[in-house]
């Protein structure tokens, strides 16, 4: 049945979340979607991907992807990385382009693609789920 309204309060008497702060939880459900993807398949924790540190090789290209995905799959702009990651603008470009120079292995193409995949999958479950 959905929730009951009044003056714009759940029945717990919490106030229901405004459309521009239900965005802004949005953009970071799908930003932590991305991440916990990549982390998942890459059999990392999350906070690795997040850390400030540049960490190794490997860890950089799953942070790189992570950040990749999120901008290609969900659209978010790289100031919103920026801003979740602590990460200035020029890295999160230098990580796209990287990526991009990546895509011309074949084996790390069809990675990537079967991660677009599965991510837009995700989101319209959860987005057909929710309404």
């Amino acid at each position: 049945m959905g929730y009951l309204r009044r003056n714009n309060k759940h029945l717990t008497g919490h106030k229901l979340a405004t459309s521009a702060k239900r965005k802004e939880l949005e953009l970071q459900a799908q930003f932590w979607l991305a991440y916990s993807f990549v982390a998942c398949r890459s059999r990392l924790n999350v906070r690795y991907l997040i850390g400030p540190e540049r960490g190794a090789r490997a860890l950089s290209f799953h942070r790189h992807a992570a950040q990749y995905l999120s901008h290609v799959v969900f659209g978010l702009s790289t100031f919103f990385i920026c801003s979740q990651t602590r990460r200035h603008r020029s890295s999160v470009i230098d990580a796209f382009r990287l990526i991009e120079d990546k895509r011309d292995d074949v084996a790390v193409d069809k990675a990537l693609i079967f991660a677009e995949v599965a991510l837009s999958a995700m989101q319209h479950s959860v987005a057909r789920d929710s309404r």
